[in-house]
């Protein structure tokens, strides 16, 4: 490379990496907008359906139902099940013999929102 060329290439370098200031911390990045996810528990014909509808959403995308055994458990992967062309969601889930369950919708990020979170449900048989 001729010496023209390099300083010309190293100027470009500088330029594009912009301005410098000495002791500047990096800006923080605000954090996405939530969805909302809203979520309830019915009965029908003798099976629970949890169901609600993604807003805003986009039809067929992923909703993840999730399931935590005790209140300090972790959440864990249940279902998954896609938003209609009218943004509901629905997936029929188990009740257990003894103790009580828990459960909840998630939608993942994407379309310039975060992930977002349906309120918890406890299932318990009565």
């Amino acid at each position: 490379m001729t010496a023209r060329r390099l300083a010309t290439t190293a100027l470009a370098v500088v330029l594009a990496a912009g301005p410098v200031v000495a002791g500047a911390a990096p800006a923080a990045a605000e954090p996405l907008p939530k969805r909302t996810v809203v979520s309830k528990v019915v009965k029908n014909k003798g099976h629970l359906i949890f169901k609600g509808r993604v807003d805003p959403g986009d039809p067929g995308k992923n909703v993840v139902i999730q399931r935590k055994k005790c209140a300090t458990c972790a959440w864990k992967f249940y279902a998954k099940t896609q938003t209609s062309d009218t943004l509901h969601y629905k997936r029929e889930i188990a009740v257990p013999r003894q103790g009580r369950w828990f459960y909840r919708a998630k939608v993942s990020r994407y379309g310039g929102y975060g992930p977002s979170r349906s309120g918890v449900w406890k299932v318990y048989l009565a």
